[in-house]
């Protein structure tokens, strides 16, 4: 066996162990784990349905996608060791239909992308971002790994659809809404409501609004605009040159440095057409008087 495949089936069932502890929660290094290449992510996937099944052996009873009351830590990593031992068999486990795995989706630089989900709901993803989507009989999950996404969510009263972003949580009230993180998280609805939930806090944003998190949960305000990067524009006023930057980086392969750190708070105002980034950045470069060198992957502001 490849070496590399035993370590990541190795990793793979020490997840899953983890995953399996009553304090566990959903934690951003097992969605980086998953995400550093499709290998860990089938891997894990075949190895989770390995493990339902040979639970199911052991107890007599219907897989459940959650341990069982009884099923210790003990016994959790006994099935581990003897479904990675086994996971390279080609057995098909698709007729466990309570299952359920995470998706991934993910796009790349300067290509926004739209995904239908199982229960009808679609994300539209911006350049260069990822997400994982759990969903089940009892709940509809998505965690934002990086970078920006808007959702139109199907009704379903039974399961709530709630997106995740490090400490925040959003929960649709029967909507539709953007959440970026670039360059700070942002919520934008655009259709009924959604409640953020940050460590004490908690509020509604009705259609229209917007909030913003900077240091702490800024009051709600009109939008600005309807325009955003998913019309292939941002506009912006009296921004950040930074902000501005990061905004415009995920459109853009080679990575943006601005050398003179001292400009990074200058306001700049004005409009960018996502279909010509490096246009964008020329004239941004043009505009305050600054020098653009591209070499070795890097673009550098001077």
């Amino acid at each position: 066996m490849n070496s590399n495949l035993a370590l990541i089936k190795q990793q793979a069932a020490q997840w899953l162990v983890k995953r399996s502890e009553p304090d566990f929660a959903q934690s951003e290094a097992l969605l980086a784990w998953l995400n550093q290449s499709p290998l860990h992510q089938s891997t894990y996937q075949e190895l989770q349905k390995t493990w339902h099944a040979l639970a199911q052996v052991s107890h007599g009873s219907a897989p459940q996608s959650v341990k069982p009351r009884g099923f210790t830590a003990v016994f959790s990593k006994k099935i581990l060791a003897c479904a990675a031992a086994i996971c390279c068999v080609a057995v098909s486990f698709m007729s466990l239909n309570d299952l359920s795995s995470p998706q991934y989706y993910q796009t790349a630089v300067a290509t926004p992308q739209s995904f239908t989900l199982s229960d009808g709901s679609t994300i539209t993803l911006n350049a260069n971002s990822k997400v994982v989507i759990d969903m089940n009989d009892e709940h509809r999950q998505i965690s934002i790994i990086t970078g920006d996404a808007h959702f139109e969510v199907a009704a379903d009263r039974q399961r709530p659809f709630v997106v995740s972003y490090k400490k925040h949580k959003f929960t649709a009230l029967g909507t539709a809404f953007t959440v970026n993180t670039r360059p700070f998280v942002q919520l934008n609805v655009t259709e009924h409501q959604v409640k953020i939930d940050y460590q004490a806090t908690a509020k509604i944003v009705r259609e229209g609004y917007q909030s913003e998190f900077v240091n702490q949960w800024q009051p709600v305000t009109v939008s600005e605009t309807n325009i955003d990067w998913r019309e292939a524009k941002l506009i912006f006023n009296q921004r950040q040159l930074k902000d501005v930057l990061t905004q415009l980086q995920p459109y853009i392969t080679e990575k943006i440095y601005l050398m003179d750190t001292s400009l990074a708070d200058e306001l700049v105002s004005g409009s960018i057409n996502l279909n010509k980034p490096y246009q964008a950045l020329a004239l941004i470069t043009q505009g305050m008087g600054l020098k653009l060198i591209t070499k070795n992957n890097l673009i550098r502001l001077l």
